[in-house]
């Protein structure tokens, strides 16, 4: 959520740290856009930035953004995308398949 005027390299890493009181190295993969619909609450229409990085920093994560937090092995996340596809955003289903495969080594998935 850039603020007017500011740049997506700019908002990355101040989101980051308030959102999850951390700093790191950030890579831009790239930006898209999507559409999704939700039954009868109407539909979304976004523009996404999908953004790499690595901390050193513990995650803090600020209450007031971010309810919870948990790391998940790529492996694993595959099976519980598979097993409860409704537990995840649409934009996540139809991304996370592109960013495993051709970002596999940047994201530390192992072949």
């Amino acid at each position: 959520h850039p603020r007017r005027g500011e740049t997506m390299e700019a908002a990355i890493p101040r989101r980051l740290l308030q959102e999850l009181g951390m700093t790191g190295d950030l890579h831009h993969l790239y930006t898209f856009r999507y559409h999704a619909r939700f039954g009868d609450a109407g539909s979304e229409r976004e523009v996404c930035w999908v953004w790499v990085g690595v901390s050193e920093d513990p995650a803090c994560p600020n209450p007031h953004e971010v309810s919870e937090l948990r790391w998940v092995a790529p492996d694993r996340l595959d099976e519980e995308m598979a097993a409860r596809p409704q537990d995840f955003t649409p934009w996540f289903l139809m991304e996370w398949p592109r960013v495993r495969e051709r970002y596999r080594e940047m994201i530390g998935v192992r072949s």
